[in-house]
């Protein structure tokens, strides 16, 4: 038992085996929780550019914001980014 303990904790095994093995295994897990993408779903990265692009204009077409609504999304922005950075 204790040469498999040794085994377990060599800085070698943990690189090649056991870091692999858990990323495999979450990798499966999160992955399991996920829903497929609906089949009206856009299928390549140019298509989604093309709607997020339309949905935006619609947007700026549709109303005028103020500038202190701009504010706050800056500021809710910075604060995403300093949480994520932190």
């Amino acid at each position: 038992m204790e040469a498999f303990i040794t085994w377990i904790n060599n800085p070698l095994v943990q690189s090649t085996i056991k870091s692999p093995l858990v990323g495999a295994i979450l990798g499966l897990l999160f992955g399991g929780f996920n829903t497929p993408p609906s089949p009206a779903a856009p299928a390549t990265v140019q298509q989604t550019v093309i709607i997020f692009r339309q949905t935006v204009m619609v947007n700026q077409r549709g109303g005028s914001s103020s500038s202190s609504d701009d504010i706050w999304g800056y500021i809710a922005a910075l604060f995403i980014v300093v949480a994520v950075v932190t």
